[in-house]
């Protein structure tokens, strides 16, 4: 009896890991402006997760706003967008065991925005700051957008 008990246990562990990796459906993918105008302010959204924490997933989150998907970043890594001025809300999702999902307002008041986003064991974090941090392009490298502004597939 014990070793059905175990047997079972395991496959339920294991359907649960193979479920949480499985693929996610997309959102429309935003059409992010790449040009700057006076009235679209500049969002620099940067993933700061601990790859300590997340190893095997390599701290990836997918991205969303205004019920748009942005993509998917990788541990340290950012992309820029453009965005008219007022409240927006960012979408975030990470995958653990189960998969995280969370939302966020955000207020842009500022031309220049970094926003930094988290996975924590438990749900996604974010703060946003109006200027850039010190050692900011050493320490993280840039997504590149296509020519039409969506983010690349990969």
């Amino acid at each position: 009896m014990t070793k059905t008990l175990i047997k079972q246990l395991i496959l339920i562990v294991s359907l649960t890991g193979l479920y949480a990796c499985s693929s996610v459906k997309n959102m429309e993918m935003y059409n992010f402006s790449d040009k700057e105008s006076d009235d679209l302010y500049e969002v620099t959204i940067i993933n700061e997760t601990n790859i300590l924490v997340y190893p095997s997933s390599g701290g990836n989150m997918m991205v969303g706003i205004n019920n748009r998907s942005a993509g998917k970043l990788k541990w340290r890594e950012y992309f820029k967008l453009y965005l008219p001025k007022g409240e927006h809300t960012l979408y975030l999702e990470h995958r653990d065991l189960f998969i995280f999902k969370s939302e966020h307002k955000i207020t842009l008041t500022s031309h220049e925005n970094y926003i930094f986003i988290k996975a924590s064991p438990i749900s996604n974090s974010l703060r946003m700051l109006n200027v850039i941090p010190q050692n900011f392009e050493k320490d993280y490298k840039e997504r590149i957008n296509d020519s039409a502004g969506n983010m690349r597939k990969i």
